[in-house]
């Protein structure tokens, strides 16, 4: 600039340097505004995790479900678990056992939070 006297060419690098950090800062922001606002994670679909609660025997139906991502390697899921029958609590730990091994293995998810319910009236639509 100064041997030649060309004073724009700093103004038009700072913009290319800033419209290069912009660009290339997108995807994060992007990904920390889906975390930030509990958005399903990318590659999880809510119906095959409804799908492969329902599997369970002991399970009538799965509904108020949420899964969201904590941070950048942890998934959480909470849902209303419906028994068929009035169990035994010991049994129902033995389910949500089994449940979260298999929902961590097929999907990920490494943190389980469930409402177990026998015979409740409420809602029984799947919420995402």
């Amino acid at each position: 600039m100064y041997y030649f006297g060309i004073f724009w060419i700093d103004p038009l690098i700072s913009a290319l340097i800033a419209f290069y950090l912009i660009w290339a800062s997108f995807g994060l922001v992007k990904e920390s505004s889906a975390i930030l606002m509990q958005f399903t994670p990318k590659g999880i679909n809510v119906d095959e995790v409804v799908r492969s609660i329902e599997e369970e025997p002991e399970i009538e139906d799965v509904h108020h479900i949420h899964v969201w991502k904590l941070d950048d390697n942890h998934i959480h899921l909470e849902a209303h678990l419906d028994f068929k029958e009035d169990v035994a609590l010991s049994v129902s730990n033995h389910v949500i056992d089994s449940l979260e091994k298999k929902l961590h293995k097929s999907f990920d998810i490494e943190h389980t939070t469930f409402q177990c319910e026998y015979q409740r009236s409420d809602d029984k639509h799947v919420i995402v």
